[in-house]
């Protein structure tokens, strides 16, 4: 099977084209949420990448049909598009509406991305330079984060701006929790647990006992823009990936790696508590703070540039309108 991939200098080019394509995609993914930030015509920037790499990547799926095949995840694969279709018969059979029948099926569009995945994701070395890319697309996100907040501080109408191109994008949803907290949510929000877990990860598996900072200071930068978007959902998905993966390596590395985890974890709380030191003498505004009664106590976000005070003007109005009517 390898003789026949790299045989011919056309497998050899759709194998690192479609490298690069999946590559650019999951970088899209971690940064750009829905994917609508470069639009071409109807179509976003990544279906027309993933159209690419379906066509791509085709005489690799050719060459190595007979290894996909046997493949487990190719037949759950099956199973799922056969789901899928019986789903889809029921609701046009129900008379649901083919719109939003439309949108739910382009969600599960990433899935023909799968066989392409496995045919190019051959070995470690190959694995690693996916998670890398993914690992700095969120850092990306996080400083992309950061200056958003320095935005809505210090540059309000730059803010207003970006926060109108996110939400019709459908890159991000700002709204303000109170008085100088901004709740920043990204529809790419997730992917920032990558780049808390991939960090990690490149972090401990080094062979020698180097410290390196930039895998501490994505970690921190990651924990803070987590804290950012104020959603208990992500909170729980961080804090369950965090653990499992420190219990995974906690059973399965040497010493050097437990203390290289250790300190890992150690610095990147450092970092994370300076930047909310750090923006609270700037801003006044304790995030932690509101991160913590964001977990306990269900807020009323106010979108846009209102606030709380908005609120309190239309309660009082409401008042007087109505001690004027019982006049």
């Amino acid at each position: 099977m390898q003789s026949k991939l790299y045989g011919t200098k056309l497998c050899r080019f759709c194998d690192l084209g479609s490298l690069v394509l999946l590559c650019v995609i999951m970088a899209d993914c971690s940064i750009f949420g829905a994917g609508r930030m470069i639009m071409l015509g109807p179509i976003s920037f990544r279906m027309a990448v993933l159209a690419m790499l379906l066509i791509l990547s085709f005489p690799l799926i050719v060459v190595q049909f007979s290894r996909l095949i046997k493949s487990p995840y190719t037949w759950f694969l099956a199973a799922f598009a056969v789901m899928l279709m019986i789903a889809t018969a029921l609701g046009i059979y129900n008379q649901n509406s083919k719109t939003i029948m439309m949108t739910d099926l382009k969600g599960f569009a990433y899935f023909s991305a799968f066989l392409p995945a496995i045919c190019v994701l051959r070995d470690r070395k190959r694995i690693h330079m996916l998670m890398n890319v993914m690992l700095y697309a969120s850092a990306m996100l996080s400083l992309i984060s950061i200056i958003t907040l320095c935005l809505s501080h210090f540059a309000p109408q730059l803010y207003r701006a970006f926060y109108c191109i996110g939400l019709e994008r459908k890159m991000s949803a700002f709204a303000l929790l109170a008085t100088s907290v901004p709740r920043l949510f990204f529809n790419s929000s997730m992917y920032l647990v990558c780049g808390c877990a991939f960090s990690i990860y490149f972090q401990v598996i080094g062979s020698d006992k180097k410290i390196r900072i930039r895998y501490i200071l994505i970690t921190g930068i990651a924990l803070f823009s987590l804290l950012l978007t104020y959603t208990r959902s992500i909170y729980l998905a961080t804090f369950v990936a965090a653990g499992m993966l420190v219990v995974l390596l906690i059973f399965n590395s040497r010493r050097v790696q437990l203390w290289k985890l250790g300190v890992h974890i150690a610095l990147s709380v450092v970092v994370l508590v300076l930047l909310l030191g750090v923006f609270r003498m700037i801003t006044g505004a304790d995030y932690f703070k509101s991160a913590v009664e964001r977990l306990g106590v269900t807020t009323t976000t106010v979108t846009g540039e209102e606030s709380s005070s908005t609120g309190e003007e239309s309660s009082s109005t409401g008042e007087e309108s109505s001690s004027t009517g019982e006049e």
